[in-house]
């Protein structure tokens, strides 16, 4: 198109002659794209118009040597093949659809942050700007339209936010007389990393707010008797962000504050709150109404387990008997279904979670224990759990040491079998299979979703065993008995119900030790829920029937932590898809 013919074009589609008269796209080159907000972790001016600002696909020159801690070694060799970054000019951003950000999201993706140099609970750099984690996880919810968040938010899940970038972790403990858990931070520049990866591989242009808005994104310490943050470790995947969270050394004597101090904590904290919320209160609600299934639907699980088990009685139409459980005597209740339990556990490689290192099954078959006592704990019952340890062939030299102490060779619980990798899966249902027998089977894990995630990568999909009533996942067991929003690692949870362990991190151990858990769980639910007051909590009318209006109340103002009650058996298995959007 001649130039004169596409000047009257422009002109006739926007309205306005003056701006476009004379218009030629020879002469109309970009401009150097001046360095935005998301880019520059330390608020400094852009360079001026027609500089070189030294921006290519690993960041600013300011980055690459200090400011954001990368080695000219990860980005040095990626200068000459990069695209830059331009500013469209008026001419192109209106005719075309082609973003601002022309990044390449692989090269910008892998980034390999220089280590900080600090040992856990060292301080940081008095200088160093920080992101509360709470606004890095709600950071969509915030701060972004409808089309981006919804765009942008599979790359904003746990998974995708851990396993998928390093971060650095920092913690600051809360004044003595709280009892809340340690805020958790990350460099601010390391978010703003984040935001750039989204940004190329989405072709938005997401970025840390402007003024006030963004302040609380780029936090600094060390002034007016504030502590700075303390190290906490770097994290390269969810698993290893759960075992640093799980770790946070206790508050140390220097870390303590004056009231001027504790006065500018608080205001802080109720910032980040604040900022952390989500403005649109449909959003709000639904992810309410949500979180009330989900802890519920946990109540429920632990209740059927509790049927399985001979514990409790699936109700009818028949007055129930006065519930009882006496540990020295076999379960008055037949267990139902007679069903066989499968906790299964998988190990990945610290350094490469996608590679699988171990399987581990251990099996309980209900019929076994019938006529057993389940003893103090259910230890009695601990005795007829069989196990099988898999290690995979071509990854048995692998072994983990940075993160957690991995010990492979040392399976307690019968002989490994090294299997080679692409006969694993057949492996895995060999046992499944022949421990079944034709019966309905249960699975149990601890963090279902991590290991179903694994499991895909063996290639075995759970959905293809035969009989599967449902999935149990003995963390959520624990988070509903504990009424935690957080999760708890497998070691924690057999220090709260007394079993003895030894080489956790192997997986056919931690199979055994995932299902004797279980078992604990269900039996210390059970006798809580048996000491628990007969009487009614909510007004009832003169038949001791509660409305339904009164009761969803109150379920919805307890978070879903009730369960429905006695009078509930925790229904019937979902019957679904197991390892879906649900996470199984």
């Amino acid at each position: 198109m001649a130039p004169d013919n596409l000047s009257s074009l422009l002109q006739d589609l926007t309205g306005q002659k003056e701006m476009w008269e004379g218009f030629s796209p020879s002469e109309a080159t970009p401009t150097q794209a001046k360095t935005t907000s998301s880019t520059m972790s330390d608020g400094n001016a852009s360079p001026g118009e027609g500089e070189d600002d030294g921006y290519d696909s690993c960041g600013s020159a300011d980055m690459i040597h200090g400011t954001h801690n990368l080695s000219i070694q990860e980005c040095g060799q990626e200068h000459e093949e990069s695209p830059r970054n331009y500013n469209l000019n008026k001419a192109r951003q209106f005719v075309s659809d082609e973003p601002s950000f022309l990044r390449n999201a692989t090269k910008v993706e892998n980034v390999n942050w220089a280590k900080t140099g600090l040992k856990l609970g060292e301080v940081s750099q008095p200088t160093m700007k920080f992101c509360p984690w709470k606004l890095v996880v709600n950071y969509l919810g915030q701060f972004t339209g409808k089309t981006s968040a919804d765009l942008a938010s599979p790359l904003f899940t746990d998974d995708a936010l851990l396993d998928n970038q390093i971060w650095d972790f920092f913690y600051l403990h809360y004044p003595p007389a709280s009892n809340k858990d340690p805020l958790l931070f990350v460099p601010t520049y390391q978010f703003e990393h984040h935001l750039e990866v989204v940004n190329a591989k989405l072709g938005i242009q997401l970025a840390i707010p402007n003024g006030s808005s963004g302040d609380g994104f780029k936090l600094i310490f060390g002034h007016g008797g504030m502590p700075r943050p303390r190290f906490l470790g770097r994290s390269t995947s969810l698993d290893h962000f759960e075992e640093l969270r799980d770790a946070i050394p206790r508050r140390k004597p220097a870390d303590k504050m004056n009231k001027a101090a504790i006065d500018k904590f608080g205001a802080m904290v109720k910032a980040i709150n604040e900022a952390g919320k989500s403005s649109k209160k449909n959003k709000s609600e639904k992810t309410r109404t949500k979180r009330v299934k989900t802890h519920r639907a946990w109540g429920h699980s632990i209740k059927r387990v509790q049927r399985y088990l001979g514990m409790r009685k699936k109700s009818t139409a028949a007055a129930k008997p006065e519930p009882s459980l006496d540990l020295t005597m076999p379960v008055a209740e037949e267990m139902e279904g007679s069903v066989v339990f499968m906790a299964i556990d998988l190990e990945a490689y610290e350094h490469e979670n996608k590679v699988v290192t171990e399987i581990g099954v251990a099996i309980l078959d209900t019929a076994k224990i019938a006529s057993v006592p389940p003893g103090e704990g259910g230890t009695k019952w601990f005795d007829f759990i069989d196990a099988h340890h898999i290690r995979v062939k071509e990854h048995s030299w692998l072994r983990n040491s940075t993160y957690l102490a991995g010990c492979p060779e040392n399976f307690g619980f019968g002989e490994s079998d090294v299997v080679p990798l692409n006969e694993c899966a057949t492996a895995l249902d060999k046992i499944i299979n022949e421990a079944a027998a034709g019966r309905p089977v249960v699975l149990v894990f601890h963090d279902a979703s991590s290991d179903i995630k694994y499991l895909k990568l063996i290639h075995y999909d759970i959905n293809d065993i035969p009989n599967l009533v449902e999935v149990v996942d003995t963390r959520e067991m624990e988070q509903y008995i504990s009424r935690s929003l957080n999760s708890t690692k497998l070691k924690s949870l057999l220090d709260s119900l007394e079993i003895d362990y030894s080489y956790l991190h192997n997986a056919g151990n931690d199979a055994v030790y995932t299902l004797q858990a279980m078992i604990g769980l269900a039996i210390q639910k059970r006798v809580m829920s048996l000491k628990k007051p007969t009487q009614k909590t909510l007004p009832q009318k003169i038949t001791g029937h509660v409305p339904y209006d009164e009761f969803k109340k109150q379920e919805e103002q307890n978070e879903g932590w009730s369960s429905g009650g006695e009078d509930s058996d925790g229904g019937d298995a979902a019957g679904h898809q197991f390892g879906e959007a649900d996470g199984a």
